[in-house]
């Protein structure tokens, strides 16, 4: 096992935040990285000898290919698939899944060595007693992302999903409290309470209402994708609108691919008029999209006379399609997660500033055709289409989308 590095209470460090997922989770580095560069430098130079596959267990210390950069780190497992393990870059404090494959054993010198980034939490916010409000997740970020801080250490333990230390803290920077600063996003459930945020969103059942052009939709039925607060994924954007509201997929397409041949075969049914007479907004359906001529699985937004206005749930497009081109899903249809989920940048709180129009140009460029790495911050319902958004941190060859965007977001 790591030997975690010796922070004692009420010890003041000089940090820069490695990983935030909010107030309650966030990594932190120290900003001498003279230890950090030693680390990197042998890991990479260390990266030879295969795991045999009995040590593919969760806690175990490895070295793991990082496939943005093609470099080696430092890593615990916390989990394992068929063919990947999921696990957790101690120097740095994000997650991300690893194929076996590209896993190697950690040799004796590093693993003497201690992880070079610890885990915090804030002092003064304790979980069973309160919750978030959900703009603190933006606003936490924005205070503390690229700045030179202080942490003083209050208490210490351990966190109970992956059993390393986690640090009570104090965090300032220019002088400014941060604790002090977000205390204005915590309700007490003495007070006013409001569920975890950061939890899994579940869509609650509403009847479908418009109002101001606005759908309000309950797509409950469908099983949602498993996306977990600073976990990175590899992803790919199928449908980009503005920087508060896209669809990615994961870049491994092999589900997609199922519930694509599944979706064709279920496509061939017969008509049933009893199912057109059915469907109404908030219907789940197959449909067959115009340009292609292919069966997907849709939500159905609208109803016209002859017309449907859908949702494609594993792209995040919409269209207008004839009701005859429309089928019954199947029970084996509905149970698969959809395969896009939708997206808003984390550090813009609209209530807050704007977007210059040049911005959605530049965005979606930045973006189409290129994969990319997410890390998931939080999650809320959306407030037009009842589906689970995620509010993320999306980089593309190295650069930080959400930092690029910054030139065009204008502060009211």
């Amino acid at each position: 096992m790591y030997k975690w590095p010796n922070i004692s209470q009420n010890m003041t460090l000089d940090v820069y935040a490695s990983c935030i997922a909010g107030p309650h989770y966030f990594w932190c580095q120290h900003t001498n990285t003279e230890g950090l560069d030693k680390v990197s430098s042998l890991a990479n130079e260390a990266a030879q000898h295969m795991i045999s596959p009995e040590h593919f267990e969760p806690g175990v210390p490895c070295l793991a290919l990082f496939s943005e950069d093609n470099q080696w780190y430092r890593a615990q497992i916390t989990g394992k698939a068929d063919k990947t393990v999921h696990v957790l870059f101690v120097d740095y404090g994000n997650e991300c899944d690893v194929e076996k494959k590209d896993v190697r054993l950690l040799p004796e010198n590093l693993l003497e060595m201690a992880p070079q980034a610890f885990l915090c939490r804030l002092d003064g916010f304790t979980e069973s007693s309160g919750s978030w409000d959900e703009k603190v997740y933006d606003e936490f970020y924005n205070l503390i992302v690229d700045k030179p801080l202080k942490v003083t250490v209050v208490a210490m333990g351990n966190y109970s999903e992956n059993t390393v230390p986690q640090h009570t803290v104090t965090t300032e920077f220019d002088k400014i409290v941060v604790n002090t600063v977000i205390q204005k996003y915590w309700k007490s459930f003495s007070g006013e309470h409001s569920g975890d945020v950061v939890a899994q969103t579940k869509t609650s059942t509403q009847d479908f209402q418009t109002s101001n052009n606005k759908h309000y939709l309950d797509v409950s039925t469908y099983k949602q994708p498993e996306l977990f607060r600073s976990k990175t994924e590899m992803v790919y954007a199928s449908c980009i609108s503005e920087p508060k509201f896209f669809w990615c997929q994961f870049a491994n397409t092999e589900d997609l691919c199922e519930v694509s041949q599944l979706a064709q075969e279920a496509g061939k049914a017969q008509q049933d008029a009893t199912f057109l007479q059915s469907l109404g907004p908030g219907s789940h359906c197959l449909a067959l999209f115009p340009d292609d001529k292919l069966w997907y699985r849709a939500l159905v937004i609208q109803k016209d006379d002859k017309t449907l206005h859908i949702l494609f749930v594993d792209y995040g497009n919409e269209s207008d399609v004839d009701i005859q081109n429309t089928r019954p899903l199947p029970q084996n249809l509905l149970e698969k997660v959809p395969q896009a989920f939708l997206c808003r940048l984390i550090g813009f709180d609209e209530s807050k500033g704007s977007w210059d129009d040049q911005a959605y140009d530049f965005f979606y460029k930045l973006l189409i055709d290129k994969p990319l790495k997410l890390t998931v911050f939080s999650v809320e319902s959306h407030s037009e289409i009842l589906v689970p958004q995620y509010a993320v941190e999306v980089e593309c060859e190295g650069v930080s989308i959400n930092a690029s965007l910054q030139h065009y977001w204008k502060p009211l």
